[in-house]
């Protein structure tokens, strides 16, 4: 089915469409996407078929709005994370402490969401390789966190092409969490955060400040 699509404005209208999205991203986590129709997300919201055509098209444009949420949500909390303050002043240990509380914030931050609705997750993954509006908008935000990133390592006067480096740097922390997070747990969260983490600083600083850090693991063994 096709045609116009309804804007709420009236309470009721508000719940119902809220409660399709909801019903929605429920219904893909739980069935992926390939079971997930039309009336299986309408009878969880409680809610005719006929009246989910009144606010999406088909349930990819459903998939989309949820993914667009939590991608916003998702730079929401990354972006400001990447801001942390380096106090050069501090000496090498100083900044290394700091780097190393930044990209494990950041680390943290994703791991967080990679596992509040893997389910979700992986049916995102797989359709943004069949839809272009979906890919599309991963992309942007994907490209959000690598700008920041990138910045912030030119301000760091990061000694190296400061742009790939943060693209890299994107790319090895959200390899390392799909790895983690789908398949058999081979070590906990806390050794994964400490591992990518100290990694992704050995990167970022600049090569007077080389000197592994200190992860939390290595803390508790003093």
């Amino acid at each position: 089915m096709g045609g116009k699509t309804r804007v709420p404005s009236q309470a009721r209208a508000i719940r119902t469409r809220r409660a399709l999205v909801a019903a929605g991203e429920k219904e893909f986590s739980k069935r992926g996407y390939a079971s997930t129709t039309v009336k299986t997300i309408s009878t969880r919201a409680g809610v005719a078929a006929g009246t989910f055509y009144q606010y999406f098209v088909d349930k990819d444009e459903l998939l989309r709005e949820i993914a667009s949420s939590r991608l916003s949500d998702l730079a929401a909390r990354t972006l400001p994370s990447i801001e942390t303050k380096v106090p050069v002043s501090a000496g090498p240990e100083g900044v290394v402490d700091a780097v190393l509380s930044m990209t494990r914030g950041l680390v943290e931050i994703m791991l967080d969401e990679y596992r509040s609705n893997l389910g979700f997750r992986v049916v995102m993954l797989e359709r943004r390789l069949v839809d272009e509006l979906l890919d599309e908008r991963m992309r942007e935000v994907e490209q959000q966190i690598v700008d920041r990133l990138a910045v912030v390592l030119k301000r760091w006067s990061f000694p190296g092409d400061a742009r790939a480096t943060a693209h890299l740097l994107g790319a090895m922390a959200v390899s390392a969490l799909n790895a983690h997070t789908r398949g058999p747990e081979t070590f906990s969260d806390e050794r994964l955060v400490d591992a990518l983490s100290a990694t992704m600083t050995r990167v970022v600083l600049p090569i007077a400040f080389v000197p592994a850090p200190r992860t939390s693991v290595e803390e508790k063994k003093k």
